[in-house]
């Protein structure tokens, strides 16, 4: 049976440790709290079915943030018929030349899988990584992926990577068929890619603004048949990869 959390007040709630939500529980903040993270951990992990909704997550305190604010792994194997879990209308900052990762799922080992999460209405700033996306190279004989994600209505600023796809072209270890639509991503002066995609069959829908001529998208040599709608100029983007298609508005 799934269980809801609540925390309506608008208090701050100061954390040491990793706060993991647990298996069919969703974790409901009101838009007045504020969980604020002190240690170089990462801050909430979600479990298989678990969701975190509204609030604010502040890791500007956090010395040498190297960590992941929400947090979820591929050995809870998140499958395509097993969970809805979901990360709502949640504010998450860091320092304006901050450190550390916004938003990870990760897959590292044989048959780790993260596939159907659905995230919407994010405010990112100040992190290394806004949104990243990773599976660790495995054997021929295994399988690992973060797959068939979609996030939506997302706000990135002051980040070294917005977006950060870091998987392969195909099988045995992927990112691949992930959306990310209605997306907003400032481009600041410690920006080095507002999206950077080694992955497969990848839909991006993305304005990004204020690049001032620089490369604003890598396609790396490692992806394949990812799709692009941007604002940015063809000059805007590196293209290394195959098959990706790339259409500008």
């Amino acid at each position: 049976m799934a269980a809801v959390m609540f925390l309506y007040h608008p208090e701050i709630i100061t954390l040491v440790k990793p706060f993991k939500v647990k298996p069919n529980v969703t974790l409901n903040l009101s838009k007045g709290a504020t969980l604020l993270a002190t240690r170089n951990t990462n801050v909430v992990q979600l479990r298989l079915n678990a969701s975190i909704k509204g609030g604010k997550i502040n890791t500007y305190y956090a010395e040498k943030f190297d960590s992941s604010v929400i947090y979820l792994d591929g050995k809870d194997h998140f499958s395509i018929k097993n969970h809805s879990s979901a990360i709502t209308d949640i504010q998450i900052i860091r320092k304006h030349d901050g450190d550390g990762i916004a938003v990870e799922f990760n897959s590292e080992n044989d048959e780790d899988s993260i596939s159907w999460v659905s995230a919407s209405n994010l405010n990112i700033s100040g992190f290394e990584k806004g949104i990243y996306l990773k599976t660790t190279q495995v054997s021929e004989s295994e399988l690992a992926w973060v797959n068939g994600n979609t996030f939506d209505q997302v706000h990135i600023s002051d980040c070294e990577y917005g977006i950060y796809l870091d998987g392969h072209t195909s099988i045995p270890y992927e990112v691949a068929g992930n959306s990310f639509t209605n997306v907003q991503i400032q481009i600041s002066e410690r920006t080095l890619f507002g999206i950077f995609v080694k992955g497969n069959r990848n839909y991006f829908q993305v304005t990004l603004w204020d690049n001032k001529n620089k490369e604003a998208v890598k396609f790396d040599i490692d992806s394949y048949r990812n799709k692009l709608e941007s604002n940015i100029k063809p000059d805007g983007l590196i293209n290394l990869g195959k098959e990706n298609s790339i259409s500008y508005y």
